[in-house]
């Protein structure tokens, strides 16, 4: 189970440190039984996966009004709504970037909408009755504590086995359908998402180390999965690739959703998406969703994560780095297509969107956004750019790798091998000139 909680740990410390310059200590983990919790305020993210388990983070006040302090650039003495919805913010940020670690190391993970819990004393629920590992953390403003609890090894593995199983047995079977219902909108309708199951696409890095589609497995040639990885509810065009956004209680107000003025600055109105000439068709929520309606709902995921960045800047700063991940898929698609001036549209403003994000983050996220500009700048054949952004993540290093710690060393060396790779390779990448496709680009992030 180690393998699950290291990558949580870290993050939790590359999170505090870039988002609210607190430096905080892991101490020593034990393993124990549930109790009530030691501090004020916590928030618990379920995880689901190969296994199943959650994470949670509770902070003591005067450690979460500092950290929050650090984070919004306030005074606050004491609690309130505003360091409660930071603190569920930041288990989003710390999951986000451990499942992109547990990712690479081939243990995927989806991650649930945080649920914060206030008060002295109070109980925190986690998703399952595995062993419970507890850690405590030391900042200079009091203690916070991380809690992870797992299945056990037994239950991934038997888990794992048996999806793998199941894939080779069924015919066409490298999706797992399921039923959502959307959260906003007048009708709430339900629509289709998909998983992909174990061992049934062949999935490489591409040059800018983003999952590439290569080919399905025998016997599951249904579709492409890139094709069918964001979700898009058909009353609002709300459209993410985290399926959790659509997944939350009946009955229950939606976290991103509580603040009405918030909720109107996210969801377009149909008559918008008319004016654009923008349609849904039933083709979007099934297997069948052609790579144009692909691209398509890439484009309405940015448009949601711009109307949340432009909304609140600071809450939302995440979301410049999910445009430049769905651009970057969109680009893939249509280099599928070889609608190349289209692909090459998506590579600017995935270059743009990392660019503006490059101030907002520290550690190893620096480097991993610099080596993407850097790889992006030479594809586009932008070498000025390309040597400026290298410089940028040489003088970072020296001037920083004293902070940078031991799990982050060698990822950190990757990033600065891969961008000295790359500029060796660069003749391979040039790119030629081919007659563009329907320009589905109708926002403008400036």
């Amino acid at each position: 189970m180690i393998e699950y909680i290291t990558p949580f740990l870290s993050a939790t410390m590359e999170v505090l440190r870039t988002m609210a310059n607190t430096e905080s200590k892991p101490g020593r983990p034990t393993k124990r039984s549930p109790q009530p919790a030691e501090g004020i305020i916590s928030a618990v993210i379920d995880l689901t996966g190969g296994t199943k388990g959650s994470i949670s983070i509770t902070f003591t006040e005067e450690c979460i009004v500092s950290i929050v302090n650090g984070m919004l650039g306030e005074s606050y003495t004491g609690m309130n709504d505003d360091i409660q919805d930071a603190v569920g913010e930041l288990v989003n940020m710390i999951s986000g970037s451990a499942r992109r670690e547990l990712s690479e190391a081939g243990f995927v993970f989806q991650s649930g909408i945080p649920r914060c819990i206030t008060g002295e004393g109070h109980a925190i629920e986690h998703f399952t009755e595995g062993t419970l590992i507890a850690i405590p953390f030391k900042t200079d403003h009091g203690l916070f504590y991380v809690e992870a609890c797992f299945e056990s090894q037994e239950y991934f593995d038997k888990t794992k086995k048996a999806q793998e199983n199941a894939a080779l047995k069924e015919s066409n079977s490298s999706l797992v359908s399921i039923k959502l219902q959307s959260f906003i909108g007048e009708k709430q309708p339900e629509f289709q998402a998909y998983f992909l199951k174990p061992n049934s696409q062949i999935m490489k890095p591409s040059f800018f180390l983003i999952p590439e589609y290569v080919a399905p497995t025998k016997g599951n040639e249904q579709c492409n999965f890139t094709a069918l990885e964001v979700n898009v509810c058909p009353e609002t065009f709300f459209a993410s690739n985290n399926v959790n956004f659509f997944k939350y209680g009946k009955n229950t107000s939606h976290p991103l959703l509580e603040d009405a003025e918030l909720k109107n600055a996210i969801v377009p109105t149909l008559a918008e998406m008319k004016e654009k000439g923008i349609t849904i068709p039933k083709s979007m929520y099934s297997v069948g969703r052609s790579v144009d309606n692909a691209i398509l709902s890439y484009n309405l995921a940015m448009r949601t994560s711009e109307c949340l960045y432009k909304f609140d800047p600071k809450r939302f700063g995440l979301e410049l780095a999910k445009i430049g991940e769905y651009a970057l898929k969109a680009a893939l698609l249509s280099k599928l297509i070889k609608s190349i001036d289209r692909e090459k549209e998506f590579l600017k403003l995935a270059h743009s969107t990392y660019r503006k994000s490059l101030g907002t983050v520290s550690g190893e996220e620096f480097f991993r956004r610099c080596f993407r500009l850097v790889a992006l700048s030479i594809y586009l054949e932008s070498y000025a750019a390309a040597k400026e952004e290298t410089g940028a993540m040489v003088k970072y290093f020296q001037m920083h790798h004293d902070e940078i710690t031991p799990e982050e060393a060698p990822r950190i060396k990757r990033y600065l091998q891969w961008v000295e790779k790359i500029y060796t390779e660069k003749e391979q990448f040039s790119i030629t000139k081919h007659q563009d496709r329907d320009n589905y680009r109708f926002f403008n992030f400036e």
